[in-house]
């Protein structure tokens, strides 16, 4: 956590910090969704990951199959370049097309994706303390 900043996690969630692999973040979260209905959910940060078609397929499955899980978001992160219009996966400082820094950064954040410059300093918070695994769906 950012020291100083505060924001909670709501419904049956996990701490977006938690260090677990996707599979297992399905099957914990996945247990309580039997009990909360159809707004039970897990959120799976990708940052600037993206699984093969393969690999997204077998995992769903897999989560569907094996654990109690109701419905998964799969959240990545984008970058916009304002200097050369390029929209890149994941979250930079800098593009990485053109090196401009006039850049702007895309997120879920409360079931929608935004513009992070305008998020709290919680919102910002989870953002820097989230999980993201290249090995997600591995």
């Amino acid at each position: 956590m950012i020291k100083g900043e505060i924001y909670y996690t709501n419904s049956t969630h996990l701490s977006v910090s938690a260090p677990v692999l996707a599979f297992d973040r399905a099957a914990r979260e996945g247990r309580f969704h039997p009990f909360i209905g159809s707004n039970a959910v897990t959120h799976l940060w990708l940052g600037d990951h993206r699984p093969t078609v393969e690999k997204l397929a077998d995992f769903i499955i897999r989560v569907f199959h094996e654990t109690r899980n109701h419905q998964i978001i799969l959240s990545p992160e984008f970058t916009n370049c304002s200097a050369c219009g390029t929209t890149s996966d994941g979250l930079y400082g800098n593009c990485p097309s053109c090196g401009s820094p006039s850049v702007e950064g895309i997120a879920r954040i409360t079931q929608y994706f935004s513009r992070i410059a305008g998020w709290n300093k919680g919102k910002l918070a989870e953002l820097k303390d989230r999980n993201r695994q290249a090995s997600f769906f591995s």
